[in-house]
């Protein structure tokens, strides 16, 4: 394709202020949902760590270590290719604990992997 002659006067390129500032403000919606789930699973893993029944500080601890796992693999792998594979490995580890454990001892063992699953989502 030859351009030669072309006159390109009045073309404009990027992206105009009027969509600048909604791209803003959608990702300035999504930043603050992602901070609070953060909140919410923080002070879930809070909760637990704090607990007095050693089951539920065992499932702070497990998932403190699923989390520095997930984290540790991220770096190393790349957060695009590890995001789904580690993190549905996450929820099958603490759907299996939490059924052992419910199995073998009742005690607040469910409410343990209820935790756990819910501060991963």
């Amino acid at each position: 394709m030859d351009l030669t002659g072309a006159v390109f006067e009045k073309c404009t390129m990027g992206i105009n202020p009027s969509n600048r500032v909604i791209i803003f403000i959608i990702a300035a919606s999504l930043s603050l949902f992602a901070g609070y789930i953060a909140m919410l699973a923080g002070t879930t893993v809070q909760a637990l760590l704090a607990a007095k029944e050693p089951r539920l500080r065992m499932a702070g601890f497990i998932i403190c270590g699923l989390f520095l796992v997930f984290i540790a693999v991220a770096i190393w792998r790349g957060l695009h290719n590890t995001s789904l594979k580690v993190g549905a490995g996450m929820l099958v580890l603490i759907i299996l604990i939490g059924l052992v454990s419910y199995f073998t001892e009742a005690n607040a063992a469910g409410v343990g992997a209820l935790y756990g699953l819910s501060s991963n989502f």
